[in-house]
């Protein structure tokens, strides 16, 4: 039988692996951005953003409603833009 003890290491033990996925995202957009820093190109496209909850509408997750999936994937994509941008201004600054 789990005790709290034991299901909250389980909880740490993906909360380290969710922390480097994120990051690994975070790396993604940053040099998404510097690309687009090259090519001149905005960092927002509605068009991803709206390919992206598409697909997370497809996904049959079992204890987290469609509706939390979208509101969590809305900040990531919140924070990644941050990201693009950063790269897009250290590309510019590089040009």
């Amino acid at each position: 039988m789990d005790t709290i003890e034991k299901l909250r290491k389980k909880i740490d033990i993906i909360d380290n692996k969710l922390i480097g996925l994120f990051d690994s995202r975070m790396k993604y957009a940053y040099k998404i951005g510097e690309i687009k820093g090259k090519n001149d190109s905005p960092i927002h496209v509605n068009d991803r953003e709206k390919e992206i909850f598409d697909s997370l509408k497809k996904i049959n997750a079992n204890h987290i409603t469609e509706n939390e999936l979208l509101h969590l994937f809305k900040e990531i994509i919140k924070l990644g833009r941050k990201h693009g941008e950063r790269g897009k201004s250290n590309q510019n600054e590089i040009n």
